[in-house]
């Protein structure tokens, strides 16, 4: 059981280390893995290896944990699984990872076409065949939130209703005045003055759907329509997307976040950063808030573009800095926060990974065809870095925020904002629509915020939020590596 015991845990602290990593290996080489798996041969050290360390782990971690297919797949995966295979959604999501020869024929229904038929070897009848044990333990039971990082759910949480409201709203990208801070507080001033002095607070969701549709019948928001306020417990468990007039997203209000990943999520955040959120009336503070903010990102933004003409060049006989200190990169690369405090990144990551991968599930179900752009552009970046909520690049941690009215000129498709707090007020302002978001802690929204200015109203108390994006210059990567592609002295993934 010794020599057992350190081949377990050998197999959870690796595992463990390349997660992150095994997110950015492409299709083909997962399949090559899976086929070495599948198949070790005897004849090499590697085979060897599998047949005596890997195999005899696996089953090992099969006896102690019988872990469900639905810890691993998110609900939309195993609804698409479901579709092509024999059993039904339950039961896949109650099937043990262990039973290597029913997940071999789930997959196989899903991937035959293109990818791996081959059985597996004798060697993985063992844990095919190992005996059902319960897990037992005479520690405290599990919460919600260590239940999804060890043993998934049972069942995949219910699908949210997603709620169309189409407007006819012209969506272009917002123009605000170059101004000094105190000019962009006296005019974020002024607008929450407006607010406060002419608005409407629909009682229910059909009327909040009249109004806004009302107020943007022209395309514009009227000078004399009145702010809506549209409070996210109108649709609680649901998704409202709003739409332009040519059916472009405006936004997605997502207010189906699990209560789990809601609950004590300030006075988590505090114990584990304590001095970081302060208490606070905003109103009363003005520009002296203690509003912080950290970008954990992957930049393109300011890399130096090749001209035409300078494959057989070497890139320090042509690149010359033109923006900043940062503008004779060559390459997308991490953001100084992710350099100076990587301990604390990786710790973010790791204390709040129930929360990253399903905000992470929303944004691969609900923008599909953003999240595969950035996910081909991740598959792209040298080094392979990770990030906090896949496939978005970018983050901004930000302490205590009121922000003023602005757009984010420099990033690309839609944001993701979700705030926390314990308090009231730091409702988000969608300025174009005259839209006032009042969100229940926790709930997530999608808009373009590199089209739409927006800004917080007041607020007293605790407060936190996250923003997910991407960076407007990522397209020069991914379309000819910032002109490099071609270039003999430069070697990058392609």
């Amino acid at each position: 059981m010794s020599d057992e015991g350190a081949r377990l845990v050998a197999l959870i602290t690796g595992a463990s280390e390349i997660s992150q990593e095994l997110k950015y290996l492409r299709s083909v080489e997962c399949w090559r893995i899976a086929v070495i798996l599948r198949n070790p041969d005897q004849t090499k050290p590697l085979g060897r290896v599998i047949t005596k360390e890997i195999v005899p782990s696996v089953k090992a971690l099969g006896y102690r944990f019988p872990i469900p297919l639905g810890n691993l797949f998110s609900p939309a995966l195993i609804r698409l699984v479901a579709s092509r295979s024999p059993m039904e959604i339950k039961e896949l999501a109650l099937l043990p990872i262990c039973n290597v020869r029913e997940i071999d024929t789930v997959m196989e229904a899903l991937y035959r076409p293109n990818h791996v038929t081959m059985p597996r070897a004798p060697v993985w009848d063992i844990v095919c065949h190992a005996p059902e044990l319960r897990f037992r333990s005479n520690g405290p039971p599990l919460s919600e939130a260590q239940k999804i990082l060890v043993f998934g759910q049972s069942d995949p949480p219910p699908t949210a209703k997603i709620i169309v409201l189409k407007t006819k709203y012209r969506l272009k990208k917002a123009t605000i005045e170059r101004r000094s801070m105190q000019e962009r507080f006296e005019a974020s001033e002024t607008i929450r003055e407006n607010i406060k002095n002419r608005h409407t607070t629909p009682d229910s969701f059909d009327e909040f759907e009249k109004v806004l549709q009302k107020n943007l019948h022209s395309g514009i928001f009227g000078k004399r329509a009145k702010f809506v306020i549209f409070k996210s417990s109108l649709i609680r468990g649901n998704v409202l997307k709003i739409t332009g007039d040519k059916g472009d997203l405006l936004a997605f209000v997502c207010a189906n976040t699990p209560s789990h990943l809601q609950d004590g999520f300030i006075d988590k955040y505090m114990s584990l950063y304590p001095g970081t959120i302060k208490e606070c009336n905003s109103a009363e503070l003005g520009l002296r808030l203690p509003f912080k903010s950290s970008h954990f990102s992957l930049y393109n933004k300011f890399s130096a573009i090749a001209p035409e003409g300078t494959e057989q060049a070497h890139p320090s006989t042509f690149v010359h800095g033109s923006q900043t200190r940062d503008s004779s990169t060559l390459q997308p690369r991490e953001s100084e926060a992710v350099l100076s405090y990587p301990l604390e990144f990786s710790h973010f990551k790791d204390s709040f990974q129930p929360l990253c991968e399903w905000i992470s599930s929303q944004i691969q179900d609900l923008i599909p065809e953003e999240a595969g752009i950035l996910e081909a552009y991740l598959n792209t970046l040298p080094g392979s870095p990770t990030v906090a909520v896949h496939p978005m690049p970018c983050m901004a941690l930000n302490h205590n925020p009121c922000t003023l009215q602005h757009f984010d000129g420099g990033d690309a498709g839609s944001a993701i904002v979700i705030a926390f707090i314990k308090g009231k007020g730091g409702q988000l302002v969608l300025v174009e629509l005259g839209l006032v978001l009042e969100l229940e802690s926790g709930h997530i929204v999608i808009f373009p915020a590199c089209k739409l200015s927006h800004l917080n109203l007041h607020y007293e108390g605790f407060r936190v939020s996250m923003v997910f994006h991407s960076d407007c210059s990522s397209q020069a990567w991914l379309r000819n590596r910032n002109g490099l592609k071609k270039n003999q002295f430069f070697t990058a993934p392609f």
